[in-house]
């Protein structure tokens, strides 16, 4: 089988051939034993998973009950940490037998892409609540994450170029990718890769959910955290002291102020755009920022499907493309 696997800073995306999904945030924490579990709650992502002897929960789990939680953005620890978000993916999405994996790094690491390529190859045995994983990990493939939303916008779900796409195939597009800490961008010319129209900016939806968080807390004495803030985005209001509160004052001057470092990445890399054909937004800060870069470059859309799952749709179908059954 294949499995597309999406390691964002901020969450974990993945996607099986059995058209199994998950997403979970990007947080990894050492297990440790609890002593009292009412039966009111779900199990559903409380599973300890073993490498090398040491247990860790993954996703919301690991954010609610380790102590010191690590994300991808702790550079010194990045091998366990994408080790075990990759096992939590694989085993959210059912995973079985062989596992032909595909997955992304953001445009400014791809440099790493040999050494993840032979991490994931070489990842040690994983136990899942103390059973061995029913998985083995077979090919891997590794490319740059916005290219995944490529690759889903043109190919279709065999992994071929449609008629119906191969005049967008044999076109000038760009991708704008907005994540959690990063955003990234890729152009492409008739399905080849132009580097020096890619690249990447540290401004996203955590920028936002920092101004936000800064906002209320001067304002309320309120301390969110950035979850708490995209919670709150999501609902259109938070709560203080059991009062409901309106989330609209606080999220324009924060996208405003996020916006301009993207904005000025954008036109670093891509001018006014003119001779760019189609420019395809995704990424979980699509409806936060499409309407900007709409102002922006008038040719640009949201990609087709659910945005958040726009790169992990493409690397399923490039599994496919190279045969992976």
């Amino acid at each position: 089988m294949i499995t597309a696997i999406d390691i964002g800073y901020g969450y974990t995306k993945a996607q099986s051939s059995q058209g199994h999904q998950t997403i979970f945030p990007s947080i990894i924490g050492p297990a440790k034993e609890i002593t009292f579990r009412p039966d009111l709650t779900s199990k559903n992502g409380s599973q300890v998973y073993t490498l090398q002897g040491s247990g860790y929960w993954a996703g919301q789990y690991a954010q609610l009950q380790a102590k010191q939680p690590l994300s991808p953005l702790a550079r010194e620890r990045s091998d366990i940490i994408q080790e075990v978000l990759i096992a939590a993916a694989l085993d959210r999405v059912q995973a079985v037998g062989t596992v032909n994996v595909v997955t992304g790094l953001p445009v400014s690491w791809f440099k790493d892409r040999e050494q993840l390529e032979q991490r994931i190859r070489k990842m040690p045995a994983v136990m899942v609540d103390g059973q061995r994983a029913g998985w083995v990990i077979g090919e891997v493939a590794v490319i740059p994450q916005p290219w995944g939303s490529l690759l889903n916008e043109v190919l279709d779900r065999n992994g071929q170029i449609p008629k119906d796409k191969n005049l967008l195939a044999k076109g000038r597009i760009g991708v704008i990718d907005i994540g959690t800490f990063t955003t990234d961008y890729v152009l492409s010319d008739a399905m080849r890769y132009i580097a020096k129209g890619c690249g990447s900016v540290t401004s996203a939806m955590s920028k936002v959910q920092e101004h936000i968080g800064a906002a209320i807390l001067s304002e309320h004495g309120l301390d969110l955290s950035n979850h708490q803030v995209a919670l709150a985005i999501m609902a259109d209001g938070f709560r203080v002291r059991g009062q409901a509160k309106d989330i609209s004052p606080y999220l324009m001057p924060a996208i405003d102020e996020s916006w301009m470092p993207m904005k000025i990445m954008c036109r670093e890399l891509w001018g006014n755009g003119g001779d760019i054909d189609t420019i395809i937004i995704t990424g979980g800060g699509t409806p936060v920022f499409k309407s900007l870069i709409r102002e922006l470059y008038p040719q640009a859309r949201v990609i087709v499907g659910d945005p958040v799952f726009g790169n992990v749709g493409g690397y399923l179908k490039q599994g496919r493309r190279n045969g992976w059954a």
